[in-house]
């Protein structure tokens, strides 16, 4: 690979994925003029977020040797003329089911980017300079939740929610333009053997280091998934507060996970993994317990609310690049068929996360706070045991 494309490269790539995650963010203030504009339920507009998480489970088991059979760049471009058909019909959606449908297909793109395009940061990169770039691009693709709230929440103000899906469908096609000319050629290509894929799949589910560090990650993950889903209706709904105001709130709770990847990738370089990982645990669990408080003693002071949950992202992001890695090296299955399960996994315990934070919606920072803290408990639980002895391979 050229020295210009490598460094080009993972920017590249971040951009484009976070075009696809404002898909996500991009829409929330418009939730509720959605559910008004479409004659449904809070509950059916909740569905168009879980949809979406379902579309990202439903790819990445057959992209793994897609990829590797047929290029990470096709996989890349074919992707991206799916997510500019569906997004349109999203724009164009004249039911809830219309949008459901255009939605799932939506989230079913980004694999692709997580599949194919992480593969290729894992194999170009040694481990440091892997935590060090994905911490960068955890950085830049936050902007999504960070400002997609505050770009739709303007939108809405003077046009239709309509107008966010034709934007982000004309900010995918631009951003695969710059990747394809940026992501390297060749690379060897495999012809698909299905019996290999299937057993790299069952060697991957019975390795418990790679469990441990994946589910951990995707439990401490999907808590602000939850945030995200439940967190316009309290805010908007619940305190009667503008999109604007949701806007901002979301500017600082995901700016403070930009600051702690960066964190991250000063500290990766002085102090051992394990270090880094403990104290991430520490910060994200005493953010929990400071939001749970809040919400049970000032449930409507938002403002403090929202400083305890800056204290979980901050903590939380922390760590992301180091499980993401340390997953990834915990199995010597070809590269893109861990990140294939890594990215399932995330994608599946995202939507289950999602449907269990419907079945607790109740416009409160309450209920929120326990489905948050239980999720971020349950990650927690599953790489503190060891946490001491967690080093990179190539530190060993």
């Amino acid at each position: 690979m050229k020295n210009g494309q490598k460094l080009i490269f993972p920017y590249a790539l971040v951009f484009y994925e976070a075009v696809l995650y404002l898909a996500n963010d991009m829409y929330l203030p418009s939730l509720p003029r959605i559910a008004r504009d479409l004659g449904t339920s809070q509950d059916m507009v909740q569905y168009t977020l879980s949809l979406w998480f379902m579309g990202t489970c439903s790819l990445q088991i057959f992209l793994g040797p897609l990829s590797d059979r047929f290029g990470r760049r096709l996989i890349l471009v074919w992707g991206a003329v799916l997510f500019f058909v569906s997004t349109c019909f999203c724009a164009m959606a004249d039911s809830i089911e219309m949008l459901l449908v255009a939605r799932f297909f939506q989230g079913s793109v980004v694999g692709t980017v997580t599949v194919a395009g992480y593969a290729a940061i894992h194999e170009f990169y040694d481990s440091r300079r892997t935590v060090q770039l994905l911490s960068i691009m955890a950085s830049i693709i936050i902007l999504a939740p960070a400002v997609g709230p505050i770009l739709g929440a303007w939108v809405i103000e003077f046009y239709s929610w309509r107008v966010i899906f034709f934007v982000l469908a004309g900010w995918g096609a631009l951003g695969v333009v710059g990747l394809y000319f940026t992501m390297p050629k060749g690379g060897s290509r495999r012809k698909i053997r299905i019996k290999g894929v299937i057993e790299d799949y069952k060697s991957l589910m019975r390795n418990s280091s790679f469990l441990k560090y994946a589910l951990g990650f995707c439990f401490i993950l999907s808590s602000f998934f939850i945030w995200i889903v439940e967190g316009p209706f309290v805010i908007i709904e619940g305190l009667k507060l503008s999109p604007t105001v949701f806007g901002w709130m979301q500017l600082f709770v995901f700016g403070c996970f930009g600051v702690g990847a960066q964190i991250a990738k000063i500290l990766i370089k002085k102090r051992p993994v394990s270090e880094l990982v403990r104290l991430s645990i520490l910060v994200t669990l005493s953010g929990a317990g400071l939001f749970v408080w809040m919400s049970l003693m000032m449930s409507t002071h938002w403002v403090l609310i929202t400083a305890a949950v800056m204290v979980i992202s901050l903590g939380a992001s922390m760590a992301f690049g180091s499980l993401n890695r340390l997953a990834i090296e915990a199995s010597t299955v070809t590269m893109v068929n861990r990140t294939a399960v890594f990215s399932l996994l995330v994608s599946a315990i995202g939507t289950l996360a999602c449907f269990v934070m419907t079945l607790f919606n109740n416009h409160t920072f309450l209920n929120l706070s326990f489905v948050m803290t239980a999720f971020l408990i349950l990650g927690a639980a599953l790489i503190w045991p060891g946490s001491k002895r967690i080093r990179f391979l190539e530190d060993a």
